[in-house]
């Protein structure tokens, strides 16, 4: 994912709110794709906390008193999948808002699953359109999808 780095740390249009107090989950195995999307919220006004491995990321989500308003993770990683990790974080929290990202996977792929993700971007992700889906995520009027 060779992306020109000042494209990724570009902020996006103006005219459209980013940031919000709530912290956001990244979750990836590829440490590469991990920077990328991490600069791509952080230069947006985003507290990101950012993990290599599903297992951990499960564990912090598990043990964080304040639960993180959107998580957004690879689908393909070793140990346990972004729907999988998505699907063990909702036992805890049901209302988390999720968006899926993939270089292998097309979204017609995920339907299989009884539980539905809030998006899902096939990467590499272009900044503006998935920076507007997260701000419209942790808008305080985004819905939530039945699972």
């Amino acid at each position: 994912m060779e992306q020109d780095q000042s494209k990724v740390t570009e902020q996006v249009a103006p005219s459209f709110a980013f940031g919000s107090t709530q912290e956001i989950y990244l979750v990836d195995d590829e440490f590469k794709a991990l920077q990328v999307g991490e600069v791509i919220l952080k230069s947006n006004g985003y507290s990101v906390r950012s993990f290599q491995d599903p297992g951990e990321a499960y564990d912090a989500y598990h043990g964080a008193s304040k639960k993180p308003g959107l998580l957004i993770s690879d689908y393909s990683m070793p140990q346990m999948n972004g729907v999988e990790l998505m699907v063990k974080c909702r036992q805890i929290c049901p209302d988390l808002k999720v968006i899926i990202l993939s270089g292998t996977l097309e979204n017609e792929a995920l339907h299989r699953y009884p539980f539905k993700v809030n998006a899902f971007f096939e990467k590499p992700i272009h900044s503006q359109n998935f920076l507007k889906v997260v701000a419209g995520l942790l808008a305080p009027s985004s819905n939530t999808p039945s699972n």
